[in-house]
């Protein structure tokens, strides 16, 4: 059954983006992590000059693939999902400042907004995290708020290639 371009349109899909989260510190995984691209690297290497085996670099592999895995569990992965457009013009309305510039102070409305996930669409909660005095840094707020903003008021990245 072939679609109509009006109805692939009309059940065109929200654009979403997956926010990663620092919930631990990642410092030794980091490092693990590191040391086990480079050592991958190397066996890579000694394997293409004919002094390593595929052995060394399925066993470099192994490593740096638990050593990503460890590194990873010290982050969550928070989908954000674009808001409605009448939504998130009322919040971004709502929070200018006497330049009529948008507010990062409209952060915990436009995540609660946009989280894909139920629990986290509660700007109270949101306030509680984002805001100053929290455990996120200036920059952690500010990567959030421009991704939000990304995602809900800019042209999507994607470029189709061209034949």
């Amino acid at each position: 059954m072939t679609v109509s371009l009006k109805e692939r349109l009309a059940a065109k899909a929200r654009r979403t983006v997956t926010v990663p989260v620092q919930v631990s510190d990642p410092g030794p995984a980091r490092a693990a992590y590191e040391k086990a691209e480079k050592d991958l690297l190397f066996a890579e290497l000694a394997k293409s000059g004919q002094k390593g085996t595929a052995k060394q670099v399925a066993t470099a592999k192994r490593t740096r693939d638990a050593a990503s895995a460890e590194l990873r569990d010290h982050f969550a992965e928070v989908e954000f999902a674009a808001g409605d457009p009448a939504d998130v013009e009322r919040i971004l309305a709502a929070h200018t400042d006497d330049e009529g510039e948008w507010s990062i102070d409209a952060l915990p409305e436009l995540a609660a907004l946009c989280a894909t996930d139920p629990e986290l669409q509660d700007a109270p909660w949101w306030s509680d995290q984002v805001g100053p005095g929290t455990t996120w840094s200036l920059g952690e707020r500010q990567d959030l708020w421009i991704r939000l903003l990304n995602l809900n008021t800019n042209l999507p990245p994607e470029q189709l290639p061209k034949d």
